[in-house]
């Protein structure tokens, strides 16, 4: 059996720890959302947006061979327009309560919601969104590994499902905070010491370049791809059962939405020269920077809710969480010693 699933974009709720409801949402789906118990619930809303004018308040660009990108970010009567410009185009209105998407073509609108719209919303509600992979790794304890694009964050997030490992999200990760710590069904230990970070599921699939495609699932053909005029693959990776060896299905995130406890940050430091694996525990100022740095929405957090906060919001993770640099050299054969450094990281945080 395939060690993949071949699936297509399409629009998954919940995602990050969010609701998405329809414009007039029947009963049903009311009691559905509030019984999840999840921090957010939003409206979604496809409908023509009057086009931004004037200069954007923040704006990025890249561009490569066969590639360019462009995200510009507008300040609308306490709303924020993001204007996307890349394989797909279109706009995103995110108020409070509502992202309305107004989208032109190209590459389907879900799949620049689940990251970069999403951002948007969670950034102006004070969740922090970094530019990272996360795992459940037993226990309802996960980890994020946190890299930016061409990082090797997919690639590792594949190895480590194929060792019994679930993964909650691929490319974006928010990281809350309950609301009531005496309430917090992650904080029954005490050595918690108060609320603690957690994160929820979003799309389980991952987007891998078709080499890493074909080292997890054998074959790419029928692979869909991210976008049509990439080379990468969207994929579902399952676990291998020990045992027996055979893939099986990877846990449905759609149907848990459980928060998990996030247990470690590990900042990827991919090389090509060959070394032993590296895990170094970082200061916290040196993991403060890198958040910073590695946040889904570059600098843009700026516009989004003050500054000071969002700093502070990044200090008491850290307060709580322990960050690693990983090092480790590039190729499928390293990949299985970097997993279990990491895992055994894991369960001996004090090791140097």
């Amino acid at each position: 059996m395939s060690a993949v699933e071949h699936i297509e974009t399409q629009l998954i709720s919940p995602m990050h720890g969010v609701y998405f409801m329809q414009k007039d949402p029947v009963v049903s789906e009311t009691l559905r959302a509030e019984s999840l118990d999840l921090p957010f619930k939003v409206r979604i809303e496809n409908r023509s947006l009057e086009p931004a004018t004037g200069l954007p308040a923040w704006q990025r660009s890249d561009s490569g061979e066969r590639y360019s990108s462009r995200l510009s970010l507008f300040e609308r009567h306490r709303k924020h327009l993001l204007k996307v410009e890349c394989q797909g185009s279109g706009t995103f209105e995110i108020s409070d309560d509502c992202i309305a998407v107004d989208w032109l073509g190209g590459t389907n609108y879900p799949h620049y919601l689940q990251t970069l719209g999403l951002s948007v919303f969670l950034e102006k509600h004070g969740v922090p969104c970094v530019h990272g992979n996360t795992l459940d790794v037993g226990n309802n304890n996960a980890i994020t590994l946190i890299a930016p694009s061409r990082g090797g964050k997919s690639t590792l997030s594949a190895a480590l499902v194929q060792l019994g490992c679930t993964l909650l999200s691929d490319d974006m990760t928010a990281v809350h905070f309950p609301v009531d710590a005496e309430k917090d069904s992650l904080n029954s230990d005490e050595s918690h010491g108060g609320a603690f970070p957690r994160v929820y599921p979003s799309n389980a699939s991952l987007r891998l370049w078709p080499d890493a495609a074909a080292e997890f699932a054998g074959c790419v053909s029928g692979m869909p791809r991210v976008h049509q005029q990439f080379a990468k693959r969207t994929v579902r990776v399952c676990a291998v059962t020990p045992s027996t060896h055979q893939h099986v299905a990877v846990h449905n995130q759609a149907r848990d939405q459980r928060p998990r406890a996030l247990k470690a940050l590990f900042f990827l430091d991919r090389i090509d020269e060959p070394t032993t694996v590296h895990v170094n525990r970082l200061s916290d100022r040196d993991a403060f920077i890198q958040l910073v740095k590695q946040g889904q929405l570059a600098d843009a957090f700026t516009l989004l809710s003050p500054a000071t906060t969002r700093a502070k919001t990044l200090a008491n993770i850290l307060s709580q969480v322990p960050a690693y640099r990983v090092r480790f050299t590039s190729g499928f054969q390293y990949l299985e010693k970097v997993c279990n450094t990491i895992l055994d990281r894991i369960n001996d945080p004090i090791a140097a």
